[in-house]
């Protein structure tokens, strides 16, 4: 019996991809450019904050020629005994995700991040959330209080419509 790929294509995997992966995604989040400003009275030299290319999966990936669930599969494969077939690359393209929060963060705070492209990207690639605490106290016969969790807002009501017979919500 054959041992290896079990059919199908052959992997395009290269031990290498590993230090360009990291490599890749530890940019920094700017570069310092220096600009030349011409005036009447002469010119002179500012230096500004220029963002870098912000790293991307998908970057990566067209950069080796593949595409990016190729690289979601060389992260996650495992051997029949559970542990990863590439173990150092599983474990850098977790790191990306640290590297792709540092960048967003540290250009966030020093104002060279489109600010909705940050919030955005935050929210879809590293899983941040805005967070809002909602109470809501509804007042039933007995003139108690009756406090509901924000979790389940709209089915809660429900209930404690349907327990106190409070009149329905629009």
């Amino acid at each position: 019996m054959k041992s290896g790929n079990k059919g199908g294509r052959p992997t395009k995997y290269k031990q290498e991809y590993c230090q360009e992966f990291l490599d890749y995604f530890s940019v920094d989040p700017y570069r310092i450019e220096t600009k030349q400003i011409k005036t009447k009275e002469g010119s002179y030299e500012v230096e500004e904050r220029v963002i870098n290319d912000f790293p991307t999966l998908s970057g990566f990936a067209i950069k080796i020629g593949v595409n990016r669930d190729t690289l979601l599969e060389w992260a996650n494969a495992k051997n029949e005994d559970g542990t990863y077939k590439h173990e150092e690359f599983s474990g850098i393209y977790k790191r990306a995700k640290d590297y792709q929060e540092n960048f967003l963060v540290v250009t966030g705070m020093n104002g060279t991040a489109n600010t909705t492209f940050a919030i955005f990207t935050a929210k879809n690639l590293i899983n941040w959330r805005n967070q809002t605490d909602v109470k809501l106290e509804a007042e039933v016969e007995s003139n108690s209080t009756v406090k509901v969790e924000s979790y389940d807002l709209s089915d809660r009501i429900e209930q404690l419509e349907k327990k106190n017979d409070l009149p329905e919500s629009d």
